[in-house]
C-alpha cells in the first residue's frame, strides 16, 4: 500500500485498506468509502433548498484525495448535509440513507450564478471521474429518488437508474440500475445499492468514468419536491504488480452473506417456530439471534429488516458492514414479549439483503411464535347401568372414568394446548384401564373415556379402595413446546370404593387342555386363588377355607386361615396364590419377605414348606421379589417348578406347584424357636387343667 493512501478520519466510518495475496500476479486491491459524515471542504447548507451560493456550484467540482473528482452537472447547487427529504421516509422504510449524505435538486435548465432565471442547458447528470493511482475496477453506493409528492399525480419515480461507465480506452457501456426498495411518507422514492463490478460488466475492464443522467427528476423551478441522495460511496482500486504493470484483477467481488441461526450453529432455515404455553412461567421473551458471514473477499454491507410484531435486539445491529471472510457473532436478533399476548400465531418475516451485491439472494426468515392457553382438564366418573351379573363378574363393570379438555378460547385464531396422559398410576389392587393410554393426548374440545376392570380374584374380602391417577402435561401434536415448567398440569385422581363379597368354598371342573385359573376363594384375613396351570386331563377343582390340621406342638406359625385344595387327577403343573393381612404379619412380629406358602405334610403332621412336597422335592425352588405376573414377564411363558415368591406390594405370596394338600400363609421357624413354641403350649396346657 503506498504511502499517499493514508486517510483522513474524515473519510471514515470505513476508509480503510486490505490486502490480499494469491501469487506474485495478483495485486494489491485497495477499497475506499465516503459516508460523508461530513466530507472536509466541502460546505453545508444553511438549510432549506437555495439555489445557488452554498455547496457545491452548477459546473463545480471536488476531486477527493483519492483522486476521484465529483461533477456538479444538475444544474443546481449540490450538498453535502442531512438536508435532503428522503432521510425520514428512507430510515422508517429500513433506508440506507443516514447522516449526511450527497444531494441536489437537479433543474432541467443551467441557473445562471450570476443572475435570477433559468436559461436552456444540458439534461442534469451527475459526472464521476476515476483519476486514481490504479485502475478503478469496482464501485458501489447507496442511491435514492424522488420526484413528486402525494399530490402530484404524475406517478411514482423509476425504480431504474441509468448510467454510463466509461473505461480509461474510451468504451462506455449503458446500465440501468435497479432501485429495488420503495419507501412512502411526505415524498415517496425509490432506493437501492448500486454495484458496477467490472468482471460482471461486458466489455469494461476498468471504470474511468460514470455518468448518472438524473433528467427525470430534473423541475422547472426550485425549490422543488425532485431531488437525489447519495451515501456509502466505495471503490476499489488495483496497485501495480513488482513489473509496473497492472495487476491480475482475479479479486472474487461477489460478496455473498450467510445467516448462521446462532441456537443451531449453522446457516439458519427459511421457518423457525417456537411453541409455548401462556403465560410462560420461565421467560418473558422469545429471543432468536442470528450471526452473519461474508464469504466474499470484500466488505459487504448488510441490512435487517423485520416485519410484524417481533422487534429487533436493541443492542443488535439491523445495518451494517462485514469485513472479507468475517464473521459477526450475534449480529442481531428477532425478539417478541411473551407476556400479555394473546393465545395464537404471532409471525414475522425477516428479510437480510445483501447491499453490496443485489444478485445474493436476500435471507427470508419467516419466524413464528405459538403461543397456547394451558389445557383446562376435568375429570368425571359416571355409571354405565351395568347388570347385576357383569357387576359379580367384575365389581368396576358399571363405572366410566372421562377426561375432558376445554375448547379454545373465544378470541380470533385462539390456540389451546393438548392435555397428554404421561403416566397411569392404580393403587389398591390389580385393575386394567381399557381407554386411557399413555402418550395420549386429548385435544382442545374433545373427551376421552376409559373403563376398568377389577382383577378382585386373589383379594381379600371387605371393602376395597381403587385410587386412579393420571398425570398429565401441556402437549400439542407436532413440535414439542418450549418452556419445560409450563407443561405440568395437576393430576386427575377418580377414588372408587368396592365391597369384595366373602367366597367360602368353590368347586368345579376343568377338561383337558382348558385352564386351571379362575378357580378363587375370599375371606378377610386370607384369599386364595388358582393364577396359573392348564389341565392335562378332565378334572374336578375343590378349594376352600378348612381348620389348622397341626393339632400337636405347632410346627409353624400360620397367618390367617388354612385353605384346602384338592385335584381329582393330581399331578398337574398349577400356581397357588394366597394373600393375606398385613396387620396380622405385623402383629405376628413378622417381616414379609419371611413369608413362604406352606403345605401341611400329612406323613409328617407337620407344616413345611409347600415346594417340598413337589414331584422335584423342591430342587427346582428359587425366590422371586415381587408378583407371579412379574415373575412370568421374565420367563418364556413357563414357569418353573418349585419358583416362589412374595409380592409385598400387592400382600400376596405365590408358589409354583403340583401337589395338593391344606395350604396356609406362613413361615417355618428355627428348631429353637419350635423349642420356645413347644414350652409355650406345654405351660398353657398346663394352666387350663389346673383351671379345670
Amino acid at each position: 500500500m503506498r504511502a499517499r493512501l493514508s486517510y483522513r478520519r474524515a473519510l471514515c466510518l470505513a476508509a480503510f485498506g486490505m490486502m490480499i495475496g494469491t501469487g506474485d500476479a495478483l495485486a494489491n486491491p485497495l477499497q475506499v468509502t465516503y459516508r460523508f459524515d461530513p466530507i472536509e471542504g466541502w460546505p453545508a447548507s444553511p438549510g432549506g433548498f437555495p439555489p445557488g451560493g452554498s455547496g457545491l456550484l452548477p459546473d463545480d467540482f471536488h476531486t477527493t484525495i483519492d483522486g476521484v473528482t465529483f461533477h456538479n452537472y444538475t444544474n443546481n447547487s449540490m450538498f453535502f448535509d442531512s438536508q435532503y427529504l428522503m432521510v425520514a421516509p428512507a430510515a422508517a422504510s429500513g433506508g440506507v440513507l443516514n447522516g449526511n449524505a450527497l444531494w441536489a435538486d437537479p433543474l432541467k435548465g443551467k441557473i445562471d450564478p450570476f443572475g435570477p432565471g433559468l436559461s436552456d442547458g444540458p439534461s442534469p447528470e451527475l459526472y464521476i471521474e476515476f483519476d486514481t493511482d490504479y485502475p478503478t475496477r469496482y464501485v458501489a453506493f447507496d442511491f435514492a429518488w424522488t420526484h413528486w409528492d402525494v399530490s402530484d399525480a404524475s406517478g411514482p419515480v423509476s425504480s431504474k437508474l441509468p448510467i454510463t461507465v466509461t473505461n480509461f480506452d474510451g468504451d462506455d457501456v449503458k446500465i440501468d440500475a435497479p432501485l429495488n426498495q420503495s419507501f412512502l411518507g411526505a415524498f415517496p422514492g425509490t432506493m437501492g445499492r448500486v454495484v458496477l463490478n467490472t468482471q460482471t460488466i461486458p466489455g469494461i475492464s476498468d471504470i474511468h468514468t460514470l455518468i448518472i443522467d438524473l433528467k427525470e427528476i430534473a423541475s422547472d423551478t426550485v425549490p422543488s419536491n425532485k431531488q437525489f441522495a447519495i451515501d456509502n460511496f466505495s471503490f476499489i482500486m488495483v496497485e501495480a504488480d513488482d513489473d509496473g504493470d497492472n495487476g491480475d484483477f482475479d479479486l472474487d467481488l461477489t460478496t455473498s452473506v450467510t445467516v448462521i441461526a446462532d441456537a443451531f450453529g449453522g446457516p439458519s432455515p427459511a421457518f423457525m417456530s417456537s411453541s409455548w404455553i401462556s403465560p410462560s412461567q420461565s421467560l418473558n421473551w422469545s429471543f432468536t439471534s442470528f450471526s452473519l458471514v461474508n464469504e466474499g473477499d470484500v466488505p459487504a454491507d448488510f441490512l435487517v429488516t423485520i416485519e410484524g410484531p417481533h422487534s429487533a435486539n436493541p443492542g443488535g445491529l439491523l445495518s451494517g458492514t462485514i469485513g472479507p471472510n468475517e464473521t459477526l457473532e450475534s449480529a442481531f436478533s428477532a425478539q417478541l414479549q411473551l407476556q400479555g399476548l394473546a393465545s395464537g400465531i404471532h409471525q414475522s418475516v425477516i428479510t437480510i439483503t445483501n447491499l453490496q451485491n443485489p444478485d445474493d439472494d436476500p435471507w427470508v426468515i419467516t419466524r413464528t411464535d405459538r403461543i397456547y392457553d394451558p389445557a383446562i382438564v376435568t375429570a368425571d366418573q359416571s355409571t354405565l347401568g351395568a347388570s347385576a351379573s357383569e357387576i359379580a363378574e367384575n365389581p368396576l363393570a358399571d363405572v366410566l372414568l372421562t377426561l375432558s379438555n376445554a375448547p379454545v378460547a373465544g378470541h380470533a385464531g385462539a390456540l389451546r394446548a393438548g392435555a397428554q396422559i404421561t403416566n397411569l398410576i392404580v393403587s389398591g389392587g390389580p385393575v386394567q384401564i381399557i381407554g386411557f393410554e399413555e402418550d395420549m393426548l386429548i385435544e382442545p374440545g374433545q373427551s376421552q373415556d376409559a373403563q376398568l376392570v377389577a382383577q378382585v380374584a386373589g383379594l381379600l374380602a371387605g371393602p376395597r379402595t381403587f385410587t386412579i391417577t393420571a398425570e398429565l402435561e401441556n402437549a400439542i401434536a407436532g413440535p414439542l413446546l418450549t418452556v419445560a415448567d409450563d407443561l405440568f398440569l395437576d393430576p386427575a385422581v377418580w377414588t372408587i370404593v368396592i365391597d369384595v363379597p366373602v367366597v367360602s368354598s368353590v368347586f368345579g371342573s376343568a377338561s383337558s387342555g382348558s385352564p386351571l385359573s379362575g378357580f378363587s376363594i375370599a375371606g378377610t384375613s386370607t384369599a386364595a386363588a388358582i393364577v396359573g396351570g392348564t389341565a392335562s386331563t378332565d378334572l374336578d377343582i375343590s378349594l376352600g377355607f378348612t381348620g389348622n390340621p397341626d393339632t400337636g406342638p405347632k410346627s409353624a406359625i400360620v397367618i390367617g386361615d388354612v385353605v384346602n385344595l384338592t385335584f381329582s387327577e393330581p399331578g398337574d403343573l398349577y400356581v397357588l396364590q394366597l394373600a393375606y393381612s398385613l396387620d396380622n404379619v405385623l402383629a405376628a412380629g413378622l417381616e414379609e419377605l419371611e413369608l413362604r406358602v406352606l403345605v401341611f405334610d400329612t406323613a409328617s403332621e407337620a407344616w413345611v414348606e409347600a415346594t417340598l412336597l413337589n414331584s422335584d422335592g423342591g430342587a427346582g425352588a428359587s425366590f422371586f421379589e415381587g408378583s407371579y405376573a412379574a415373575y412370568l414377564s421374565g420367563t418364556d411363558g413357563d414357569p418353573a417348578l418349585s419358583a416362589f415368591g412374595v409380592d409385598t406390594i400387592n400382600h400376596q405370596i405365590w408358589a409354583v406347584l403340583d401337589t395338593n394338600s391344606s395350604f396356609a400363609v406362613g413361615i417355618i421357624p428355627e428348631p429353637a424357636s419350635l423349642a420356645l413354641m413347644g414350652i409355650g403350649g406345654l405351660l398353657l396346657m398346663s394352666r387350663r387343667r389346673a383351671a379345670a
